[in-house]
């Protein structure tokens, strides 16, 4: 890799050669990947108890808080926390 400054009308740009970077549709896919392995917590409510989402899942839209794989399987052996019947997020995650 190597880095050149160059010097345009007062501007400085950065030019990266032998670098490449992932494609938009290659960035994509590989998120959709990471949903594909994340799971998430939707907290509890008073009157329903918590629920265990796949990261992917339209039913919650937290952004933050994601959970292995591991924690997932503990989470679902909790008895206050269910899992989502849309998504379905024990099929992915082992017994623990």
């Amino acid at each position: 890799m190597t880095i050149q400054r160059e010097s345009v009308t007062n501007t400085s740009k950065l030019r990266l050669t032998g670098v490449t970077f992932p494609s938009r549709p290659e960035r994509r896919e590989t998120e959709r990947a990471r949903a594909r392995v994340s799971w998430k917590i939707q907290p509890q409510r008073s009157h329903e108890g918590a629920l265990l989402h796949r990261e992917d899942c339209g039913l919650y839209k937290g952004s933050v808080g994601f959970i292995s794989r591991e924690d997932a399987a503990i989470a679902l052996d909790e008895p206050d926390i269910e899992p989502c019947q849309i998504c379905m997020p024990e099929n992915g995650v082992p017994p623990a």
